[in-house]
């Protein structure tokens, strides 16, 4: 049974979620050009733009709420269920329900050279830098897109324990 207080503590950390996504997504959205120009202006080091880029905005919108909730909260990874026990088997896992989708690809004829992060703006450029800029730079972009999904599993459990006993999870 959800308490008042319970009820309010998942309101209020829902709405700093919400409010600090909004805010960095109205800066983005006020600023946008400029933001752009900034990330792809080459005077400037490409490691300070992947902190920009990926520090501010991407980590801003995915993460940085859950992240204030969880220090308020005084919470770890591990409360949600995260831990290390089985990593190996859970990534091979993962990486074996990819091989349908390669399979058919090759098939199709739609193989092609995987690079991770390709859709992100810098990632382009910060290969082409020299070393070390290009590590640190990938390194940074790694540290900023990958976490995406992990805020996914603390979100889910500030909004589980708000649904009607009995939940399915079917919407329709």
């Amino acid at each position: 049974m959800l308490t008042k207080v319970r009820k309010k503590q998942l309101d209020t950390d829902l709405w700093i979620i919400a409010g600090v996504s909004l805010l960095v997504l109205v800066i983005y959205t006020v600023f946008g050009r400029e933001i752009d120009n900034i990330a792809v202006d080459t005077e400037i080091p490409i490691v300070l733009r992947v902190l920009f880029m990926g520090g501010i905005f991407q980590f801003g919108i995915a993460g940085l709420g859950i992240t204030i909730v969880a220090i308020v909260r005084k919470e770890r990874f591990s409360d949600h269920g995260l831990t290390r026990k089985h990593l190996l088997p859970a990534i091979a896992l993962s990486a074996l329900c990819c091989v349908p989708d390669l399979l058919y690809n090759l098939f199709a004829g739609n193989v092609h050279t995987w690079l991770p992060f390709s859709d992100v703006q810098t990632t382009a450029e910060a290969l082409e830098s020299g070393f070390p800029e290009n590590a640190l730079a990938m390194l940074l972009t790694a540290l900023f897109y990958l976490p995406d999904h992990d805020p996914a599993v603390q979100k889910s459990d500030l909004v589980d324990p708000r649904l009607p006993q009995g939940h399915s999870g079917k919407i329709f």
